[in-house]
């Protein structure tokens, strides 16, 4: 079984820009520190054939940012957006509420003690193969104290070890399970986020994304009205009749600390948006758009033709793109944007 994740990319370049502003940065008038996931949602298809104990192993790879915003004295987070110590935890349960002042109670439910035997974290020389939750027992594991001037995206690892008769009764009832990771700021007010990853078993069902191109835009296109529209089909097997969902979520190369999409020319930056649009079905209109948010998963409905043929328009999703102003100096700017689509 193939995994249903297919990462593609497309490169907005040549952005010629003659106009000249400046960028303000507004901090709050209290110290916060903040944690992001790239993504809310992981699926993890686990291949029953291919472990025959009882013991089947699985880990996923996620890359998050964990920094402080100053107070208005700047003396709580000095300089500005500064590394932060942090805090990761697993629960059953995946709480919508972001700003927090204590730890979310991590939740362990018979059905999460069936599942998983033990669950253990890794990231880098921070944190190594801590056990987040082992028989009964959840626990908050905590980096040591970092010594970063300023905020770095880090991979943390994931590992976990699954009951097979557990993941067996999910894909006999054509089921998938979440486990919701945590990831927490250490200060007095924090901005937690929580990572659902989804799992199931021996799933065949197949995606595809194509007819990707690059992007050109101009100072003419500052604005949600004066986007540029790149079209795209998305495939998704399974049916012969009706479209199957999907999920799509964008992540930029140079996302900054307020999880804005940026064009870049060397240290100056165009904040960027994006809007989707998709279209269900042959003869349907177009719904949205809808804000493209870094790492947050978008729902859409899949193609039943591999590469949208027989469709009188051969395309069935459109990312439609804009400046939000102009840069704080002329020149070429660019960036990648990966683009992940998963089924539904």
């Amino acid at each position: 079984m193939k995994k249903a994740v297919c990462l593609w990319r497309l490169k907005t370049r040549e952005i010629v820009l003659t106009l000249i502003s400046l960028l303000t940065l507004i901090f709050a008038n209290s110290a916060l520190a903040v944690f992001y996931f790239d993504r809310d949602i992981e699926y993890l298809n686990i291949d029953l054939s291919n472990w025959p104990s009882d013991n089947v192993e699985a880990s996923i790879v996620v890359n998050f940012r964990s920094f402080c915003f100053p107070d208005k004295d700047n003396s709580t987070c000095n300089p500005s957006g500064r590394g932060q110590q942090y805090q990761l935890g697993i629960s059953d349960q995946g709480d919508t509420s972001r700003s927090t002042t204590i730890l979310p109670s991590l939740n362990i439910g018979n059905e999460l003690k069936k599942l998983v035997k033990n669950f253990t974290v890794s990231v880098g020389s921070d944190i190594t193969d801590k056990v987040l939750l082992q028989g009964n027992k959840a626990r908050w594991v905590k980096s040591g104290n970092l010594d970063e001037p300023a905020v770095v995206e880090k991979s943390a690892v994931f590992s976990m070890r699954l009951h097979k008769q557990k993941l067996q009764d999910l894909a006999d009832s054509a089921e998938t399970f979440s486990i919701f990771i945590y990831g927490v700021s250490e200060a007095p007010l924090n901005y937690q986020d929580v990572l659902e990853v989804r799992i199931r078993a021996d799933s065949s069902t197949q995606v595809k994304i194509s007819q990707l191109k690059d992007i050109q835009l101009t100072e003419d296109n500052i604005g949600s009205g004066r986007a540029v529209n790149m079209e795209f089909c998305v495939y998704v097997s399974g049916s012969l009749f009706a479209p199957r969902g999907y999920f799509i979520r964008a992540n930029g190369l140079h996302e900054d600390n307020s999880n804005n999409f940026n064009l870049k020319n060397g240290d100056n930056t165009a904040v960027y948006k994006m809007s989707f649009h998709h279209r269900p079905w042959i003869l349907s209109g177009w719904e949205g758009p809808e804000a493209v948010v870094s790492g947050a998963s978008i729902k859409g409905r899949g193609s039943i033709q591999e590469n949208c043929e027989n469709y009188s328009n051969t395309i069935n999703a459109r990312l439609s793109i804009y400046l939000e102003s102009n840069p704080s100096a002329a020149g070429v700017y660019s960036d990648t944007v990966t683009l992940t689509v998963i089924p539904e």
